[in-house]
């Protein structure tokens, strides 16, 4: 709804516990939206699903300020999800701020500061490099895969071409900063041969059903 503005994003459902009962305590309206598409035709049943918090515009401010973390003290967010992250997790996290709410960020900085872990923009471009190199690198289909996309695409099956389409296009979104192939070459002339197999197929029975009616 347009009138709901995000507020918080979060990759596991129990973490929006402790935010729901501060926003229900503090009478803020809010939804809960998440990220998982209602019907996945490209194979990627395993991505990650995130869950959203949108807090109504007029309260947004309200929510920002409930939720601000004061300078040495956290409070209403004691139990917050964050304070179970790692040194490298929180790196992570002000690597690439563009990923996180606002508050996440300021909250993270925070854990730093009181962790006394020194950072600055060499060390956060070294983590984001670092991440980005982890990541980069494409898979490799499963034989499974290749073999199911040969074998409808010979047979002119619409499957074929869906699996043809997965393999060329699939893609990876990294941390928002760029985006990546998601399958590695060979995988992708696999995925090619599989859709000038389907077309020519299509081709032979497009002729076959046309010489039959006249």
């Amino acid at each position: 709804m347009s009138n709901y503005t995000e507020f918080k994003r979060l990759p596991f459902k129990e973490e929006l516990n402790p935010i729901v009962e501060i926003l229900k305590e503090n009478n803020i309206s809010f939804l809960i939206d998440t990220t998982k598409p209602s019907v996945d035709i490209t194979f990627t049943s395993g991505a990650i699903t995130e869950y959203i918090v949108k807090v109504k515009n007029e309260e947004f401010e309200k929510a920002i300020s409930l939720f601000a973390v004061k300078e040495g003290e956290i409070t209403e967010t004691e139990n917050y999800y964050l304070n179970g992250y790692s040194d490298e997790e929180l790196l992570e996290v002000l690597a690439f701020p563009k990923t996180w709410s606002n508050f996440d960020v300021e909250y993270a900085k925070r854990l730093v500061e009181s962790r006394n872990i020194s950072i600055d923009e060499r060390i956060l471009k070294q983590k984001q490099d670092e991440l980005l190199d982890q990541l980069r690198p494409p898979k490799k289909a499963g034989f499974s895969l290749i073999f199911l996309g040969y074998l409808c695409s010979i047979l002119g099956g619409w499957l074929g071409l869906l699996i043809a389409l997965h393999l060329n296009n699939k893609t990876k979104d990294l941390y928002g900063h760029e985006t990546a192939p998601y399958y590695d070459e060979t995988s992708r002339n696999h995925g090619k041969w599989m859709l000038y197999l389907f077309v020519f197929w299509l081709f032979v029975y497009l002729l076959l059903i046309i010489k039959n009616l006249t």
